[in-house]
């Protein structure tokens, strides 16, 4: 179990954290794991960061455990400052 945003989120064992906080209905952009478009193996879209505990840079939830992490914050202005450079890279 992790907290997110203050709100207690529930996650299976093997789930990412893109998956529970999805499945949370926790908004988190991201186009690598849209299911409507093929899955992104390289570096990934870099829309789905989150600050994860006290790490000092943001991480993509779509590559990490939720069973490894504790508390998550997606909305911050740090967040939405690397996620609009990380889509400006996506239409150069």
């Amino acid at each position: 179990m992790l907290t997110c945003n203050g709100q207690t989120v529930e996650a299976g064992p093997d789930d990412s954290l893109l998956k529970a906080l999805l499945a949370a209905d926790i908004y988190v952009p991201h186009i690598c794991h849209h299911p409507a478009l093929p899955e992104c193996h390289d570096d990934g879209c870099g829309l789905c960061l989150v600050q994860v505990d006290d790490q000092p840079e943001p991480v993509r939830a779509c590559q990490i455990k939720a069973a490894n992490v504790g508390r998550v914050v997606t909305d911050s202005a740090p967040i939405q400052e690397a996620r609009q450079r990380h889509l400006a890279k996506i239409f150069e």
